[in-house]
């Protein structure tokens, strides 16, 4: 998530507007947060936290406690990235 903080994450307006251009909903947690679903029954939450003076944006992906279930842990982890690469505009 640090990648993602470093571009379209470093503020509200421009995640929300990535996040709403991949059929996003919003969520209650943190300064913002998104509720993406990604595949059936695989839903993925990104919590972000705004930056200040002292320390700069940061963002959690919540994924559900089942995705092992349904996933290795290499394909989590490239379900992760692909979600980052797209919410930074990037193909999946």
């Amino acid at each position: 998530t640090a990648r993602l903080c470093a571009g379209v994450g470093r503020d509200r307006k421009a995640l929300t507007s990535a996040a709403v251009a991949l059929g996003a909903r919003r969520a209650d947690a943190g300064d913002a947060a998104f509720d993406l679903d990604v595949f059936p029954r695989v839903p993925v939450r990104l919590v972000w936290h705004a930056g200040d003076e002292e320390f700069r944006p940061s963002a959690t992906l919540l994924l559900p406690k089942t995705i092992e279930s349904f996933f290795c842990i290499e394909d989590i982890v490239v379900l992760s990235e692909g979600v980052v690469s797209r919410l930074g505009g990037k193909a999946f």
